[in-house]
């Protein structure tokens, strides 16, 4: 979960739906110059990721290891739901899940 170890490895290329997901979320990340708390609060992260998951095919194999920005979307979720959301993580993993996942967002949309 919430592993992007794959951002290093150029050679990496999973699928259409992930390139066309992280090209939208690029742009949302460059909008609000990379500052993922106002990316959330903005509610333009909601509606794409809501129509993301109604329009994609099986987006969600691909959210918490190849589109950081939905992963950090579904982590902000959990955070608000206080852990009752989709992930069974106790504090410690959740703090480290979110931490991945924002140095994945600068990996994915900073280059």
């Amino acid at each position: 979960m919430f592993d992007f170890e794959h951002i290093s490895n150029k050679d990496f290329k999973n699928n259409d739906r992930d390139d066309f997901a992280n090209t939208v979320c690029k742009i949302l990340y460059s909008k609000f110059s990379g500052k993922l708390d106002k990316i959330y609060n903005s509610g333009e992260l909601k509606l794409i990721y809501d129509q993301f998951e109604e329009h994609v095919r099986n987006i969600y194999e691909l959210i918490d290891t190849h589109i950081p920005l939905f992963s950090f979307y579904e982590l902000k979720r959990e955070e608000a739901d206080k852990g009752k959301g989709n992930w069974d993580m106790d504090e410690k993993e959740f703090d480290e899940a979110m931490i991945r996942t924002r140095k994945a967002c600068i990996d994915y949309y900073c280059a």
